[in-house]
């Protein structure tokens, strides 16, 4: 969600830049300073905690700042009904996760999601498999809800062979990756959903069963908590499983550049955002066939029919590991259905929806 705030703000202050856009921000965030957009904006603290956002103590704000649309892009939504505030409210849906480790987290989401339901004027998601969950959960009319807003970094793309060894001997350095090559899983998490431990116990099978010599580096994770699960499937933490817990922004296009594989084992996912980055750097991509992936993918990827099944997720690593033909038809696709989402153009979508609701 930073990122999809990130890129979609600095995209309208490209495309459309003789509107006025303030970015509303907690006067004591620990991360303002880091927000350094190009183009017409200001930045508004706000002393109000965070709690109050979703009160008529923050409309009001918005309402005296002459607002015409305010666009939460990360579920803080104001529980403000229409009539008692001047100012549009729009909120984009990334996805609803019902999985949680504790009640906390549960409610504080659920009550997310129910109020950007209720309360926004207007819901973007980010696919067409958010909107039926939308639909299906809180009954959102169809026509409250635009989808498809995705786009990703122009600095993604396919990597010439120079840059590909430069890279790999970076990689190699920093994150302790061999020169045979490596499998990427990003953007993976700790989250039950990503699905893990998965595809750990497919490694298993892939070193015994097939002799797969590559290890798998995956992002977003703590290595230590994963430990006990990669040794007790016989394989060596930091060697044969790699995990990355903070991914600097300079190995970004390299990890998925020079990956032979990208694999996204989520179960669940508002639409998944790296299937789409790894495809436009030219690397093949293995999803699983369940929730919004296989309408992102649009058949550019391999699917995996029983995610939760670390043998048919060896299998399928295995096959486009060794097919040639179906890794160049894959990349060939990939960088394809990868054109299709770009982010001046979510944004020339996104000002249509600003100006109905203005109009409203």
């Amino acid at each position: 969600m930073v990122r999809y705030s990130f890129e979609l703000t600095q995209s309208l202050l490209s495309f459309a830049p003789e509107n006025e856009y303030i970015v509303y921000v907690y006067k004591n965030a620990s991360h303002k300073e880091k927000i350094n957009f190009k183009g017409n904006y200001k930045i508004r603290e706000v002393s109000l905690p965070p709690i109050l956002w979703r009160t008529p103590l923050f409309t009001k704000i918005l309402d005296r700042d002459k607002l015409d649309v305010y666009h939460s892009m990360h579920y803080i939504v104001p529980f403000v009904p229409k009539q008692m505030r001047k100012t549009a409210i729009l909120c984009t849906c990334h996805g609803m996760f019902v999985k949680y480790p504790n009640l906390k987290e549960k409610f504080y989401w659920g009550v997310n999601y129910w109020a950007s339901a209720k309360f926004s004027d207007r819901i973007i998601t980010v696919s067409d498999q958010m909107q039926k969950e939308m639909h299906e959960r809180y009954g959102t009319p169809f026509e409250k809800m635009d989808s498809g807003y995705l786009g990703i970094n122009e600095n993604l793309r396919v990597i010439t062979a120079k840059e590909k060894a430069e890279f790999m001997q970076r990689l190699g350095k920093k994150y302790g990756l061999g020169n045979s090559g490596f499998v990427s899983y990003l953007g993976a998490g700790m989250a039950p959903n990503k699905n893990v431990i998965t595809i750990i116990r497919a490694w298993k099978i892939l070193r015994e069963k097939y002799n797969f010599k590559l290890p798998i580096i995956i992002t977003r994770v703590k290595i230590e908590k994963l430990k006990p699960e990669i040794e007790a499937n016989g394989l060596k933490p930091g060697i044969d499983v790699i995990g990355v817990e903070w991914l600097d922004e300079e190995d970004v296009l390299p990890l998925y550049g020079c990956a032979d594989i990208n694999v996204y084992a989520s179960v669940y996912e508002g639409a998944g955002w790296p299937v789409i980055e790894a495809m436009a750097c030219g690397t093949p991509v293995i999803i699983s066939n369940a929730s919004a992936m296989p309408e992102v993918a649009g058949g550019a990827a391999l699917m995996v029919e029983k995610p939760m099944d670390p043998e048919e997720w060896a299998q399928k690593i295995y096959t486009l590991h060794t097919d040639k033909a179906l890794r160049e038809k894959l990349i060939r696709l990939g960088i394809e259905r990868a054109k299709k989402f770009n982010w001046e153009e979510v944004a020339k979508r996104v000002i249509i929806i600003y100006q109905k609701e203005v109009r409203h």
